[in-house]
């Protein structure tokens, strides 16, 4: 038989730090949720620019100016002064480990689907990010 002996302060400071790891671990999925819809949404902008194989679809720019990612409580839409644009807001419900990244732009669905895919393409890329930097901010926890 093993006998190991835990003092009651030892173990108590282990229950405290495990569950305050339980919250240090969901802000660090959070952190890299953010993270990855900012990358997905640069992704796509610069696919729009012709990068990464893509014909270039920038013409006024207003398109690439409105994708931006929202998680619940942040917009990083940044409207382009006199542009009409009003917040950018996606109108999409999103759970507290979610983010969204797309545009309102209303042609933008027929450069996605019938020319180049933009976001689809983007949200490829930032899937292969999304799980290294999730381990990097589990790993990162103190």
């Amino acid at each position: 038989m093993i006998s190991i002996e835990v003092d009651t302060i030892s173990y108590n400071g282990l229950i405290d730090d495990l569950k305050n790891y339980g919250k240090s671990a969901i802000s660090a999925v959070k952190r890299a949720v953010d993270f990855t819809g900012l990358r997905v949404e640069t992704i796509a902008k610069q696919r729009l620019r012709g990068e990464f194989g893509s014909r270039k679809h920038w013409i006024t720019g207003r398109l690439a100016s409105s994708v931006h990612y929202e998680t619940k409580g942040k917009n990083s839409f940044k409207p382009v002064k006199d542009s009409q644009a009003g917040d950018g807001n996606l109108n999409e419900t999103i759970g507290d480990l979610e983010c969204v990244v797309g545009t309102n732009v209303d042609y933008g669905p027929k450069i996605e689907f019938e020319y180049d895919r933009f976001l689809g393409y983007a949200a490829e890329q930032g899937e292969k990010i999304f799980e290294k930097r999730i381990e990097e901010e589990l790993n990162a926890i103190k």
